[in-house]
């Protein structure tokens, strides 16, 4: 039960951050990316950001990945980690199964790399050639199901401390308006 616990508070960080990025705001002329993030491979900028740590019940918390979901009014930003502590547990980027939840609003997002996570050798990073938001449960009619179009993305990966195993992370930039309607809570998702 703690894992439904840990991903309840992990889904319910998602949704305030994309909640916090639906509500109008006073504009600003450095708005457009007020985390100074740069989608390039290089996660030296995320280190200041909090971040959520996601494990599973079953494994007592040894295998344990690391995810930020932030948001503008132009994107969603995702920062993942799937070796945090440098364990060596070797689990590769998870391209699938991210929800996001905005109220009772839920849309799934997947992740396709460039050649496949698994032609990832240390040292290499590859883009994310694609991303898919498909609707779990969309009372409000919030969500847009396609194929994300503007997303900009990375997966890097490295040795562990073990020797073997990798250490995979990646950042993804999403528009919003590329997979959420304009919104009960009165925002529109600019269009690129």
């Amino acid at each position: 039960m703690r894992f439904k616990k840990i991903l309840t508070l992990f889904v319910l960080a998602i949704s305030l951050f994309t909640v916090t990025s639906l509500y109008p705001s006073p504009a600003k002329a450095d708005t457009a990316n007020n985390y100074n993030i740069t989608i390039d491979g290089n996660f030296e900028d995320w280190a200041d950001k909090p971040k959520t740590d996601i494990f599973f019940d079953y494994n007592n918390g040894n295998v344990t990945k690391q995810g930020s979901f932030l948001s503008d009014d132009k994107y969603l930003y995702i920062y993942i980690d799937m070796d945090p502590y440098n364990k060596g547990h070797n689990y590769r980027f998870q391209g699938s199964g991210w929800n996001v939840q905005v109220g009772n609003n839920i849309t799934s997002l997947t992740f396709s790399v460039d050649g496949g996570i698994w032609s990832l050798q240390p040292g290499s990073k590859a883009a994310i050639s694609s991303v898919w938001s498909w609707s779990n449960n969309d009372p409000d009619k919030l969500f847009i199901n396609q194929q994300i179009p503007g997303v900009t993305g990375y997966v890097t990966t490295e040795k562990s401390s073990n020797g073997w195993a990798y250490r995979d992370r990646a950042e993804i930039r999403i528009p919003l308006s590329g997979f959420l309607k304009k919104s009960r809570y009165g925002a529109k998702p600019h269009n690129l």
